[in-house]
């Protein structure tokens, strides 16, 4: 899937930014010392992130890319069963078997596919995805 270790970064950054209401959220829930304000700051910016979790002590230096890597896969998932695969074909109904079977239950895939199914920019594939699961 991945070509080199650029295509790596691309992709959690791409997921952290992505899904940055859902990572907010999972991390306001579990560091009770980070704030909205300080969160909102470094937005999508993944290195700014890694420095706010070390500088506020959340997590330690040697263990922080693993951590944003778990937490990027951690929010693009969703449960990709027969009812929300059915609500999913209605809301796009021009996406194939074999675009489901891509997607895999990660919001991530599903904006790639949809950005090529639909002539989308990354950004509005983003917005209806997230519209999409906060519906």
């Amino acid at each position: 899937m991945y070509s080199n270790i650029s295509d790596i970064v691309n992709d959690v950054s791409d997921s952290i930014c992505g899904n940055w209401s859902r990572v907010s959220h999972v991390l306001k829930s579990r560091f009770s010392n980070l704030s909205a304000t300080s969160l909102s700051e470094v937005s999508c910016d993944v290195e700014a992130l890694k420095n706010l979790l070390v500088d506020s002590g959340s997590v330690k230096l040697d263990s922080v890319d693993s951590f944003i890597r778990k937490l990027a896969h951690k929010t693009d998932h969703f449960v990709a069963d027969p009812e929300t695969l059915r609500a999913m074909r209605k809301y796009w109904s021009d996406l194939t078997d074999e675009d489901f079977g891509q997607i895999s239950g990660r919001r991530s895939v599903l904006v790639n596919v949809l950005t090529k199914r639909y002539k989308l920019s990354r950004d509005t594939a983003w917005q209806q995805v997230n519209n999409y699961f906060t519906r």
